[in-house]
């Protein structure tokens, strides 16, 4: 087998982590457009198209690799 894309490596984390599942739990329909729209983009793109605020809860935030909580802080400091 040859190495993974990006999006390949984003989608089978978005699997394990069941971060699919608590979107469109907490978010519903914008969470499953979210979804439907998501190739290519990782779990901090997803939650910031959702919310249009970096203004994340302890729940989302969970979700977020420690790479994505650190971009996170900086998208806050302009929020």
């Amino acid at each position: 087998m040859g190495r993974k894309t990006k999006t390949e490596i984003i989608e089978e984390r978005k699997k394990l982590s069941g971060f699919n599942q608590y979107i469109l739990k907490r978010y519903g329909e914008k969470g499953a457009r979210a979804i439907k729209f998501s190739q290519g983009l990782d779990e901090l793109d997803i939650l910031l198209g959702i919310k249009k605020s970096s203004k994340f809860d302890d729940e989302d935030k969970k979700h977020l690799t420690e790479g994505q909580l650190k971009e996170l802080e900086k998208l806050e400091k302009f929020d």
